[in-house]
């Protein structure tokens, strides 16, 4: 039975400490409140350091990521060569070789789906049969959204090759490009022969 006294004696000496400690929070919470100035009032200026308005953080820009469609190369597309006669797999004709090495893409939001910023590098070569000059390479970029090709642009990208420097690096950057279904998209680049 003393056991039972026991716990009963801690029980009747707890509950003034629990109403104690409970008063004492809702004192420092009243405080708090009752100290905390409005953010347009002298204080709440005095302390944001700045009579500007207050800035307001538009949350539903945090709510989802940013769905980008990855960037892929064309199979058999990734290298170009220009030939002198012959056939490129002939030895010598080569007048230059071109790749594609790396890809890159940017999304952003835009007010139908996304907005999005592509870019591709590489090296070109001057071959046996090549000469100091700029050179023109066609590079084409596509956006297929489903079965759908909803963007196909050739582009011309220049590069210039010298005896000195026979090789060089290029890169190739379009932007705003509008993808309305880019969970569904992919964005296909490659050299078009075709289209030099």
């Amino acid at each position: 039975m003393r056991p039972v006294r026991r716990v009963a004696r801690i029980a009747a000496l707890s509950a003034p400490l629990l109403a104690l400690s409970l008063g004492a929070c809702s004192s420092i919470s009243s405080v708090t409140s009752a100290v905390t100035p409005d953010a347009n009032s002298s204080m709440g200026k005095f302390l944001r350091g700045t009579s500007a308005e207050p800035t307001t953080i538009d949350m539903t820009q945090f709510e989802k990521t940013v769905t980008c469609p990855r960037v892929q190369i064309l199979p058999e597309t990734h290298t170009l060569r220009v030939t002198f006669g012959g056939t490129e797999y002939e030895p010598g004709v080569v007048r230059y070789q071109a790749t594609i090495a790396d890809t890159a893409r940017e999304c952003v939001q835009g007010s139908d789906g996304k907005i999005v910023k592509v870019g591709v590098a590489g090296r070109a070569l001057s071959g046996p049969r090549g000469s100091a000059g700029t050179i023109k390479l066609p590079l084409r970029i596509v956006v297929q959204e489903g079965d759908t090709v909803t963007y196909s642009k050739l582009h011309t990208v220049s590069v210039n090759l010298t005896d000195s420097n026979p090789s060089q690096k290029w890169a190739f950057v379009q932007p705003d490009i509008a993808v309305t279904d880019p969970d569904r998209a992919k964005i296909l680049v490659g050299f078009d022969d075709k289209g030099r």
